[in-house]
């Protein structure tokens, strides 16, 4: 009888498909070796050791097989990186050391603080004492060495510093703990639910824990966010310059992750190995336009790990199936009351992607659109007036807002905001945007036109949708509190004016700061040349770029002359670039209004100003901007790129006498 019990077990896993898209596999795991690092003979120390992986070593190794996957280490996660499509996992969410796989969320914070301009690239970084003495895989840093903060961000990426992870964490925050609480406050808002970070680096620490799918949540963030990242982590070897009181030496930077020479998907991303976390990785790798993300945690050796990846990446390679819409697209008109149009029409919110692993039919996916029969006016930016809901063999697959589409292509907005709450579409977050406070607060003041790029003189009014509310107002710059001038009627601005309001009322929390700066414009002088050629200037590249900063690096393919911006003879239907120059003539003095609608990143500049900012790889979108232009010829350049699926470039103004964006007249377009 017991022999039958097993034989039916057996059969019973045998017979169970292979997986659904988000079924999670429950996979048997006897290993009991040691923990050691096969490429060193020795014991993973407290720092990540660096290793050869030139070899798959597939001997003794003791793994239960479900399915397709034969992952011997005990956590593991697959995630298709586009959409967070977790496509395998296996005990994910089982709390363990990470090791230097923390240096992910490191350097989602450094890339983060480089954004907001916190940061540079040159900046000079001073080593500490404390940063000089971390151990375990370094660059070996001397208390007071100079490095660019570019350098330290090569030295965490290539060789895992640990060393240069704390000269960061200094140089950002001040100390290394307010920086790790930072990482821990980041986690919070990427839904890392089993994370906590105890330091920056993921050198052995009491608490210092994370799971597979929290590791690949931060990952996706980083190479989705800043996929810069890849120019960091791809490099194999490079030389760095040590400078000290004993003079200059060389240091030799190699690579950890030997997966980017031997896989040839591999596009990153993170190792990691100490004593206690054994050997871990995120590693990141595209294959067809599929990124992957592949989590490996407590492997029994660095070639382990490598296998356990590896096997990962293929098995979504082979698996993956991604249906991609490539542009937001118009639905159909909806009708309004009481609005100055009888109609507006609607759009999707966001583009649709789907992945698939169980080898269905795509082309049957199935669309249905779901509308308010009317709308009232005013509307609102991002009101969900419907959604669209997709299937797929009579299944949900996901649903889209659709919203009023012509907010989303610009154009003058009319809202209202209401002392309530809305939460007719519920509060959960998938709802968001929404409004709910619990104590009764004094809504924030608001002015209801627009104050940029006034010319003359404009009038600003401030209102509160709090009955009976006190507005107190300060028009330089200072803090308004119930000492400051009460606002009583609209006022009269003739300068460029910093205005702060805040309402209060008995009884209420006060509103917070309300601040907005009114700017004059200011005539950009012309230049004083007369061209008398017309047309522009092109350069043009080729490669893969992810902002049109990139197109700096590429190698430029042509150069010449045509009679306007145009890609229509780019060499290329994908990974190319142009940066169009020449002057403009500004036919009067005033305010002007540019726009681009690229597929996908562009970015115009009208002398060193950035006046449109359409950056990015992304679907058919356009961007605006106002920027005031003495009558005359001013120097422009234009840049874009072209990533993947789709191409397209067009640009536009609106001159101070004109009502509507047009076409850029090639008339007014010159070179010297």
């Amino acid at each position: 009888m017991k022999k039958f019990l097993v034989w039916l077990f057996c059969l019973i896993l045998l017979t169970q498909p292979v997986f659904a898209q988000s079924e999670k596999l429950i996979i048997l795991n006897t290993n009991t070796g040691q923990n050691t690092d096969a490429d060193t003979g020795q014991n993973a120390g407290a720092g990540e050791q660096n290793s050869s992986d030139t070899t798959e070593n597939t001997d003794n190794v003791n793994t239960q097989q479900t399915g397709n996957v034969d992952i011997s280490a005990p956590s593991a996660l697959l995630m298709e990186a586009s959409t967070g499509q977790v496509i395998y996992e296996k005990d994910a969410d089982s709390k363990r050391p990470p090791a230097s796989v923390t240096k992910v969320m490191t350097l989602l914070l450094i890339f983060d603080a480089l954004q907001e301009g916190k940061i540079h690239l040159e900046d000079e970084v001073t080593t500490s004492e404390y940063a000089a003495s971390m151990g375990g895989s370094q660059v070996f840093l001397e208390p007071g060495e100079v490095q660019t903060v570019e350098t330290l961000i090569k030295c965490i990426s290539v060789a895992s510093a640990n060393d240069a992870c704390v000269c960061m964490a200094e140089y950002i925050c001040g100390n290394e703990q307010e920086f790790v609480n930072q990482m821990n406050e980041r986690a919070k808002g990427l839904g890392m639910e089993n994370t906590h970070f105890v330091n920056c680096n993921g050198l052995d620490a009491e608490g210092h824990v994370t799971t597979a799918r929290d590791i690949a949540l931060m990952s996706r963030e980083l190479i989705h966010t800043y996929p810069q990242i890849f120019d960091y982590c791809n490099i194999w070897m490079e030389d760095i310059t040590h400078t000290t009181k004993k003079g200059s030496t060389q240091f030799g930077l190699t690579n950890t992750n030997k997966m980017i020479r031997q896989y040839e998907y591999a596009t990153g991303l993170k190792t990691g190995s100490t004593s206690q976390a054994k050997f871990c990785i995120s590693a990141t790798a595209r294959k067809d336009n599929t990124d992957m993300i592949a989590v490996i945690m407590a492997a029994d050796d660095s070639k382990a790990r490598m296998r356990d990846a590896i096997t990962l990446l293929n098995y979504g390679f082979g698996k993956c199936q991604k249906y991609q819409e490539d542009t937001v697209k118009k639905i159909q008109d909806v009708p309004v009351k009481h609005g100055v149009e009888k109609k507006v029409g609607a759009a999707q919110m966001e583009l649709f992607s789907y992945v698939d692993v169980t080898g269905a039919d795509l082309s049957t996916i199935k669309k249905i659109v779901k509308l308010k029969e009317n709308a009232t006016a005013p509307v609102r930016q991002g009101d969900k007036i419907g959604e669209v809901i997709y299937s797929l063999n009579g299944k949900e697959i996901k649903h889209c807002y659709i919203t009023y589409y012509q907010l989303m292509q610009g154009g003058t907005l009319d809202f209202t905001l209401s002392a309530t709450p809305d939460k007719s579409w519920g509060t959960a977050p998938e709802y968001a945007p929404y409004s709910y406070t619990e104590q009764p607060t004094v809504s924030i003041p608001y002015i209801a036109n627009d104050l940029d790029l006034f010319e003359g003189e404009i009038t600003a009014e401030l209102k509160s949708t709090t009955p009976e509310a006190v507005i107190h107002y300060t028009l330089d710059g200072s803090e308004p509190d119930e000492n400051a001038p009460v606002y009583s009627e609209p006022f009269v601005l003739k300068e460029t004016t910093i205005i702060k309001a805040k309402g209060y009322k008995k009884g209420f929390v006060p509103s917070r700061t309300y601040s907005i700066q009114a700017t004059k414009a200011v005539l950009r002088p012309a230049l004083s040349i007369q061209p008398t050629k017309h047309g522009v200037a092109y350069t043009y590249y080729e490669g893969e770029f992810q902002w049109v900063a990139d197109l700096q690096k590429a190698k430029v393919v042509e150069t010449g002359t045509i009679p306007e911006p145009s890609i229509l003879n780019a060499k290329l239907p994908d990974h190319f670039g142009y940066i169009f120059t020449g002057y403009i003539y500004a036919p009067e003095d005033g305010v002007y209004e540019f726009s681009t609608r690229s597929d996908d990143g562009s970015v115009l500049y009208i002398g060193k100003e950035k006046v449109v900012d359409n950056d990015a790889s992304h679907a058919a979108i356009d961007a605006t901007g106002r920027i005031p232009l003495q009558k005359g010829y001013h120097p422009f350049a234009l840049h874009y790129f072209e990533d993947y699926e789709g191409e397209y470039l067009g640009w536009s103004w609106r001159t101070p006498s004109m009502s509507k964006l047009d076409a850029i007249p090639t008339e007014n377009l010159y070179i010297n």
